[in-house]
């Protein structure tokens, strides 16, 4: 690659980089509760019920978003989901308490389904920019995306409080849409342009440029792959939501325990950059295999009461979960090819919702806590074992 390539590779990343800081702003929806909750008079239970639907949507926008990336360009699709997000935002700021359960349409359906199609033209985008390191371009690309909230959930907290539920949405739809507008014309790349089969490590030599969706789901790599993300995501999905709760049965104080919400957030950031670069150099199966082994150790740690031991095991587990969401898109891409990466990816994401919807129901039929701390570890273990599986069957061939 030359220098020129190189610097229009780097220019797209810093661009989508700066969109996905923006884009991940959506999953500040907890800093919403309350204040939405008191402007329409609506139940709180409901009111968080909209991040479900936004993560729902947001799995079927990057599956749908994939599918338009083969068709057409990824500014199109970026501009769509844009502008889909925005006005999502914006139709937000005029549900009325006569009807608030609209919330679940403009900010889970749209706002979900507009992000979920820019996130993943973004990160297909950000894939190629630095093909001798795809695992540091993607991990940088995702980083910023769950960093979002660290750095949006006190800014947007500063805003509800100043400037009231309506204003708020109506401002942050105007700073997306333009935000939007400023990176899109950096983000695009040449046709063509680092699509080259992913070869790290030497493990997949010789895999195909690129597997249509259609023929991925007839590879047993593709199940393994989904469903070690399914078993592996859930410590994270089922822990984290009683993070705060768990540190004050453990005789932390409250502001321990909200520090500990932060901690979590950061230590899932930094596992986003650190485990795809990672895996530049020991291989992405390999990776994949150390994040579920570290889950595992979690999911057991967290039988132990003692305190001391509490705080490193939440960051390690938010620190593995950052793992899976940066090494799985580079999964996809060495096993099945970048040419229907987009595509792909979101087919692969269907385990992730499938997970985060329906096994913390299923854990929460159990009443005993040590019994759903082991059953995490043992998932994540059985994860370890698709992985482990899977780096024994190697690359796709191009042979369907």
């Amino acid at each position: 690659m030359n220098t020129t390539d190189r610097g229009i590779g780097i220019r797209a990343l810093i661009a989508g980089t700066f969109l996905q800081l923006f884009l991940g702003a959506i999953y500040v929806w907890s800093v919403f509760v309350t204040p939405v909750s008191v402007a329409l008079n609506w139940d709180p239970a409901a009111v968080k019920l909209t991040m479900s639907y936004m993560v729902c949507f947001s799995v079927i926008g990057i599956l749908i978003g994939g599918r338009l990336l083969i068709r057409l360009n990824m500014r199109v699709v970026t501009l769509i989901g844009g502008a889909l997000l925005a006005a999502g935002m914006l139709a937000s700021s005029f549900v009325g308490s006569a009807q608030p359960w609209l919330m679940h349409i403009t900010y889970g359906v749209v706002g979900g389904f507009g992000m979920g199609m820019a996130y993943n033209a973004v990160l297909t985008t950000a894939q190629k920019t630095l093909p001798a390191k795809r695992g540091l371009a993607t991990g940088i690309s995702v980083c910023a995306y769950g960093f979002s909230a660290v750095l949006f959930a006190p800014l947007v907290d500063w805003m509800l409080q100043s400037y009231g539920v309506v204003s708020t949405f109506r401002i942050l739809a105007a700073v997306f849409l333009l935000v939007v507008l400023v990176a899109l014309p950096f983000i695009g790349l040449p046709k063509g342009y680092g699509e080259r089969a992913a070869t790290v490590g030497g493990a997949n030599s010789g895999a195909v440029s690129g597997l249509k969706t259609g023929q991925m789901l007839r590879t047993p790599q593709f199940w393994l792959i989904m469903a070690s993300m399914m078993l592996g995501t859930a410590t994270y999905l089922i822990a984290n939501p009683s993070f705060k709760t768990l540190a004050a049965e453990r005789g932390l104080s409250a502001a321990v325990g909200t520090g500990l919400v932060m901690v979590a957030g950061i230590s899932n950031s930094v596992g986003r950059l650190v485990f795809p670069a990672l895996s530049d150099l020991l291989g992405r199966a390999k990776t994949t295999m150390l994040v579920l082994g570290l889950t595992a150790i979690g999911g057991f740690l967290l039988l132990v009461t003692n305190k001391n031991v509490y705080l490193p095991t939440a960051a390690l587990i938010a620190f593995s979960y950052g793992g899976y969401l940066s090494i799985y898109p580079t999964l996809n891409v060495e096993y099945f090819g970048l040419k229907y990466a987009g595509a792909n990816y979101g087919a692969i994401m269907i385990g992730f919702a499938a997970g985060a919807q329906f096994l913390p129901i299923i854990m929460s039929q159990v009443s005993s806590a040590p019994v759903v701390f082991c059953a995490l570890g043992v998932m994540a273990l059985v994860g370890f074992g698709c992985m482990f599986a899977l780096s024994h069957l190697g690359a796709v061939r191009e042979r369907m």
